[in-house]
């Protein structure tokens, strides 16, 4: 038999009728725990609020009744700090009360995070939300239409449909978020978001039209009752509202600053990245009866069998590509990651006509005229590999740099994200490992070459070239993100 929610999506693929039925309430009242308390009290986690409004046709979704999960958002959230893939967080409150109001809480450890919040119309067909693979963004579906998949196919792993190639005309990516949650502070509130929705119908029932991006907004005297359920005896609530991913907060930009410290971590060791199982239809069918459901658990089986064994020839091939990534490694020894991406930075915002004083080396700004507190640019190499091509035999550079402006005194980001130079982004399941989610695509793309080219005898050469490369693009999207 096939496991419920996918059988029961089948079917609902060929009746096109609402998005998958629910049985329990989309939020559900969680009080902490007493050892979460105790945690709380000795600063290893924090109460991170956030209440989350949803409209359709006028109507408020109330997040605690039980009905069809379709109509309710979806949380996605991810570690900066410790980036590795997206989870889908399920809601919590504190209190009924707050429940009906859409807030929810999360405990979660000092550290930087990616929000991402998909409003309703994910499980239906067709989608009012969708996944697009070539972009690794969801996006929302602007125009309905009576049509079904809209071109895309249904995916298992995120119980949502995904477009393959182009995406339809109405497709818009759906923008994440990121916050801080500082240390030595036990309740934050990072705010209110809220979207309104338009109802379509389906053959038997409503489905959703389309939804807004959401809107951010603070509401500081509820959030500071909500922390009160949420901690009892907290007094004060830290208010550290969520920024657009790629966006820095607080106004703050590279223009009229002082001097800002520069420490960028360098990174000696060269991987290679084969990409292995693909996101793809699944090759089930829909329909009922005992050979359906027969066929279909042949088909998932087999699904799996070809994805277990593309993992694996993945593996092997990388493992085959480790002699010549070690003596690739070897010429990094050499590379002078700090210098190189301060010198691109102050070019790409002198090109903009920022000046900048990186490490207190220009000494018209020594005096702190600016006024502002000092800056620190913190950045690390999470993401340094040679990456399969579409074409066969062919790796490209795959860097990624996760940069981080902050405070001097107290730590406080003021832009937080990770930029990335490459070919393109794999097909691949965006919930394994780290996430392309929170990945930012330079819009110059690193040069393919065959295997034999970077292994030969000038590939030390290609290589530090091509680093030097997505460091000088790198540099320049983070010069326009901070303009």
């Amino acid at each position: 038999m096939l496991p419920y929610r996918l059988g029961r999506t089948l079917f609902i693929m060929l009746v096109l009728s609402v998005g998958l039925a629910g049985c329990s309430p989309a939020v559900t009242v969680r009080p902490s725990a007493p050892d979460d308390l105790d945690k709380i009290k000795s600063g290893q986690l924090a109460v991170v609020l956030l209440q989350i409004k949803t409209m359709i046709d006028g109507k408020a979704v109330s997040p605690t009744d039980a009905g069809d999960p379709n109509n309710s958002p979806r949380v996605y959230l991810a570690s900066l700090s410790d980036p590795k893939g997206p989870k889908r967080v399920l809601a919590a409150s504190p209190s009924e009360v707050a429940a009906i109001e859409g807030w929810r809480h999360m405990l979660l450890p000092p550290g930087t995070y990616y929000l991402l919040v998909l409003p309703p119309g994910m499980e239906q067909n067709p989608p009012a939300v969708a996944f697009h693979i070539t972009s690794a963004r969801f996006g929302r579906l602007t125009q309905y239409k009576f049509e079904p998949g809209r071109a895309g196919f249904w995916s298992p792993e995120l119980m949502g449909f995904v477009f393959a190639g182009t995406p339809p005309q109405d497709f818009h990516e759906i923008p994440g978020f990121w916050f801080q949650v500082p240390e030595g502070k036990p309740v934050v509130y990072i705010g209110t978001l809220s979207a309104a929705c338009t109802g379509g119908r389906g053959l038997f029932g409503s489905l959703i039209d389309s939804c807004s991006d959401y809107d951010l907004t603070l509401d500081q005297k509820a959030a500071r009752s909500v922390a009160a359920a949420a901690l009892p005896g907290s007094e004060t609530v830290e208010i550290d509202p969520l920024a657009l991913y790629g966006k820095a907060r607080d106004g703050v930009h590279l223009r009229d600053r002082g001097a800002i410290t520069v420490a960028m971590s360098d990174s000696t060791t060269l991987d290679a990245a084969y990409t292995g199982a693909l996101m793809a239809p699944w090759g089930t069918i829909h329909g009922t009866g005992r050979a359906v459901g027969v066929y279909n658990l042949l088909a998932i089986i087999g699904e799996a069998s070809t994805r277990a064994g593309a993992q694996q020839q993945a593996e092997q091939r990388a493992l085959a590509a480790q002699p010549c990534m070690k003596r690739l490694s070897e010429a990094l020894l050499a590379m002078e990651y700090t210098a190189a991406f301060s010198s691109a930075l102050t070019e790409s915002a002198l090109s903009r006509g920022t000046v900048l004083d990186l490490d207190g080396k220009s000494a018209s700004n020594k005096t702190g005229q600016s006024g502002h507190a000092p800056l620190r640019l913190r950045i690390s190499i999470p993401i340094l590999q040679m990456r399969d091509s579409a074409e066969a035999q062919y790796l490209s550079l795959e860097l990624g740099l996760h940069v981080r402006l902050e405070a001097v005194d107290t730590g406080r980001a003021a832009y937080d994200g990770i930029l990335l130079y490459a070919e393109g982004f794999p097909a691949q399941n965006l919930l394994a490992q780290r996430s392309r989610l929170y990945e930012r695509l330079v819009p110059e793309r690193a040069q393919p070459r065959l295997m034999s080219q970077w292994c030969g005898a000038n590939g030390e050469t290609l290589l530090r070239e091509e680093i030097g490369k997505g460091i000088n693009h790198i540099a320049a999207q983070l010069a326009r993100d901070l303009e």
